[in-house]
């Protein structure tokens, strides 16, 4: 292999890397849950570090929604009340600074990926 190659390949893979490292570092930003949806925490976070960002992040979605449940107050009681529980509560920040780029760094984790196969010419 010619050296201009070797070092192709070699600063290809170290950029493949830093996305990487930035998942495994979000991954732990995931706040803490009791186990739902048939998972827990520290199994989500298993699947993140086996770059299963996909599986993970439909799950921490089902488990984070954006918009919370339509619970109405006054149809519950009869009477609107002024306490705002956690019906009010979203998971707007979670999706946009954790979930979101989980799946915007594994993209780019794919696409060097690939970059590297097509580079070295061959897959394996």
């Amino acid at each position: 292999m010619a050296p201009d190659t070797r070092r192709s390949l070699a600063l290809l893979h170290a950029i493949r890397v830093a996305p990487i490292h930035e998942i495994f570092l979000l991954a732990l930003r995931i706040p803490e849950f009791s186990p739902q949806h048939g998972t827990s925490r520290d199994e989500l976070l298993q699947r993140l570090f086996r770059l299963d960002v996909e599986g993970a992040a439909i799950v921490l979605e089902r488990i984070f929604p954006i918009e919370a449940e339509d619970a109405d107050a006054a149809e519950q009681y009869g009477e609107p009340a002024d306490y705002q529980g956690e019906g009010g509560q979203t998971y707007r920040m979670e999706h946009a600074q954790v979930f979101g780029p989980l799946r915007s760094l594994f993209e780019l984790t794919r696409r060097t990926s690939a970059t590297v196969v097509h580079h070295a010419g061959y897959f394996g």
